[in-house]
């Protein structure tokens, strides 16, 4: 089975013949900006392995940029997806109700890590549309115009997240941006300043949040503080 084979490239190059003809109609096709990372042409996949077009076998290791956690083809997926495409595609939720939409709403809700008993949640396509509606959601509750960000944070490539999103070339040529947006230190004990404990620098982040509240935005204009468990593009820091 292709998920228990080893990397393997039959052709004299990567990209082979195929994956080239291939990748020739895209840069025809689709524009340049989507970009695409490695010259590949997937034809199938099982586990963390894929085969492309010409034969060749590589080894994931993006995963859908870390969506794809289960692998390729896991067949309890498959089955579901088989017997959805039964049933129909695409019953909008704000159109009618599918029950399907309500059970998985009810499992995060038992299981995410919010405070309060009561919880409500909804889907949407992307971290950047998370990260829109949620700023969206805290500045409608909250009646405040603010929000905090961290320095080295990646949240979309919108025109919201792209202010909240530390990393410039990211944005380079597309303001003006949205404002009331201020950014703090991420703790980084690994690459904290010189010469202090880890105490010491946690008290060092402590106050760079703090400081945004006394020159930035006081507290009482901050509708939330958006925060990544574990940071990505900022260098995979928890």
């Amino acid at each position: 089975m292709l998920k228990d084979e080893l990397p393997k490239i039959v052709t004299q190059t990567v990209p082979g013949p195929k994956a080239a003809a291939v990748l020739a109609r895209r840069r025809q096709a689709i524009p340049d900006a989507i970009g695409t990372i490695y010259p590949t042409v997937i034809q199938r996949g099982e586990g963390a392995m894929f085969e492309d077009v010409d034969g060749n076998y590589f080894l994931d290791w993006v995963g859908g940029v870390g969506v794809l956690n289960i692998g390729y083809s896991q067949p309890e997926v498959v089955k579901a997806v088989q017997d959805q495409a039964g049933k129909y595609f695409h019953a909008m939720a704000n159109i009618v109700t599918h029950e399907g939409y309500v059970a998985l709403a009810e499992k995060l809700n038992a299981i995410a890590p919010v405070k309060g008993d009561k919880k409500r949640s909804f889907f949407i396509n992307s971290g950047a549309e998370a990260d829109e509606n949620a700023v969206k959601v805290a500045k409608a509750y909250t009646k405040r115009p603010n929000i905090i960000v961290f320095s080295g944070a990646f949240h979309g490539r919108t025109l919201m997240t792209m202010a909240m999103t530390a990393k410039k070339a990211y944005a380079r040529g597309m303001g003006p941006f949205p404002d009331g947006v201020y950014r703090a230190e991420f703790p980084y004990l690994y690459r904290k300043p010189a010469g202090m404990s880890d105490d010491e620098a946690l008290e060092f982040y402590l106050n760079s949040l703090k400081e945004v509240f006394m020159y930035a935005s006081p507290a009482e204009y901050v509708a939330a503080i958006v925060v990544e468990p574990l940071q990505g593009e900022g260098g995979f820091i928890p």
